[in-house]
Parts: C-alpha cells; sequence; structure tokens
C-alpha cells in the first residue's frame, strides 16, 4: 500500500482554484509571475499552445459548479481523466454528484471546441484527510463519462498533427513506468496564472518511481489548476498518457511533481 509516509515527500497538494470564477473573464497571466508560483519547477519551461487543434484540443478544463476547475483529458469520445481530489467539494465535505461537473474540451478563454456535463464518475478507492488530500496517491485517478460523446472513435494522437479540428482522444500507456523512464515528458494544463489558457511544457524528466510502481516524481512544472493534467511521452509519435499530474512536493530539498498512473 502506498501512503505519503511511505513516499518519504513533503507534498504540497494542488488544490484545485476554489470560490466563485468566471469563465472567459480576467487576466491571470499579466497579473502574477509565473516563476513565483508554487509548484513551477527550476525555470519555467511553459508555452501557450492552440487548444482549439488537434493534438491539444482533447484536452480541457473540469469546471465545477460550486467553483473552481482542474484539467481534464480525453480518453475516450465520452470519458475525460482527471484527478479524484479535484472533484471533491472540501466545504461540503462531500463528493458532489457528476452532474455538476462541465467538461470544456480545447478550452480558450470564452470558447471551446465542444462541452458536456458529466452523467456518471468512477473513482479510484480514494480516502482523503481532514483537508481533503488523498491519503493513498496512487488513487489520486477519476473518470467523468460525459452525457454526449465529444470526439471521434479512433486515431491516434500525434504530436506532428495539428491540421483539422476532430478531437481525438489520447491513449493510455499501460507498461511498466521504468520502460519509459528516459523518455521526454510533456505536461498540457490550465495553470492558476494562465486558467483560460493551455500551456505545455515539454522536456521535463520523469526522476524517480516511487512504492508500488505507479506514482512517479517528475520535474514537469505543476502549479493550481494542473490537477488531472495529462504527462505524456512520444511512442513512436504517437503522443500516449503516461500519467496524470496531482501534486507537488520536495525530495531532496528540491522542489518535485507528483504523478499517478492510472490503472485504466
Amino acid at each position: 500500500m502506498l501512503t505519503l509516509r511511505a513516499t518519504r515527500l513533503a507534498l504540497s497538494f494542488f488544490f484545485v482554484l476554489l470560490g466563485p470564477f468566471n469563465i472567459g473573464h480576467g487576466k491571470a497571466t499579466e497579473t502574477k509571475r509565473w516563476d513565483l508560483l508554487p509548484g513551477v519547477i527550476g525555470e519555467d519551461g511553459r508555452r501557450r499552445v492552440e487548444s482549439s487543434a488537434p493534438p491539444w484540443n482533447a484536452i480541457g478544463r473540469v469546471n465545477r459548479r460550486f467553483g473552481g476547475f482542474c484539467t481534464g483529458t480525453l480518453i475516450a469520445p465520452d470519458r475525460v481523466l482527471t484527478a479524484a481530489h479535484c472533484l471533491y467539494n472540501v466545504r461540503t465535505s462531500r463528493w458532489p454528484p457528476a452532474s455538476s461537473l462541465h467538461f470544456t474540451a480545447g478550452y480558450n478563454r470564452s470558447d471551446q471546441v465542444a462541452d458536456a456535463a458529466g452523467a456518471t464518475i468512477e473513482r479510484g478507492e480514494i480516502e482523503l484527510d481532514g483537508r481533503g488530500r488523498p491519503v493513498r496517491i496512487d488513487q489520486d485517478w477519476a473518470i467523468v463519462q460525459l452525457t454526449t460523446a465529444l470526439a471521434s472513435e479512433s486515431g491516434p494522437q500525434r504530436l506532428a498533427d495539428a491540421s483539422g479540428s476532430s478531437i481525438v482522444p489520447f491513449p493510455i500507456y499501460r507498461g511498466p513506468l521504468a520502460d519509459i523512464a528516459h523518455k521526454p515528458l510533456i505536461l498540457a494544463a490550465y495553470h492558476q496564472d494562465a486558467a483560460h489558457i493551455l500551456s505545455v511544457e515539454d522536456g521535463c524528466r520523469l526522476l524517480r518511481i516511487l512504492e508500488g510502481r505507479k506514482v512517479f516524481t517528475h520535474t514537469c512544472d505543476s502549479t493550481k489548476g494542473a490537477s488531472g493534467a495529462p504527462i505524456l511521452v512520444d511512442l513512436n509519435g504517437i503522443l500516449t498518457i503516461v500519467g496524470i499530474t496531482v501534486a507537488y512536493g520536495r525530495s531532496g530539498g528540491k522542489i518535485v511533481g507528483i504523478g499517478v498512473q492510472p490503472p485504466v
């Protein structure tokens, strides 16, 4: 069993942005410097991308009716992968109904490529402490089943493919993390300081695989809002999800990101 103590990391979890927010309003990127945010690791390597075009249009925001958001990714035409702790309502200490969630694919300020409400939620066997933080990090994943399909049935997500407007779900890597530990990682997320624009960081690294072999540390910038964001690798030209980012913490005195390989 993987516990916080077993990881030997001083973890600080990404809590989704609580409180009211207005989609399409505000200029967070102009009011805060990225290099001052907790979770930015070393030099800021994030860049903005065109979220309405593939492959990035399969990534979007999971907006919560009770306030806040996190990042989610289509892994099937009507299934969104994200972090479980994002969906928990800390104020009421309850799991909200799926209908209170709304996924916006390819979101950019006030526009999105497609959107749908949640129908059902599948979660890991997650247990939260009194502050809404997972006791077992490896169970911090969730899949939101949507009320309608937003994407095509099949087709690989190629990094070089930026043509057309079709949404193609991302495949998930199900092999051992050790087999892809040498590959550069790519993180795509809606960060706190750029909440309405998708940011991508490529060239970050997997640092260490922790107990249970489903949790790993990495060097991708990981701030609030990035919870549930896909961590991708290029496998023979196809972008593939190897995990989702769920937290940041300290290891050996340095800030590291925490990723989870979902068992789906």
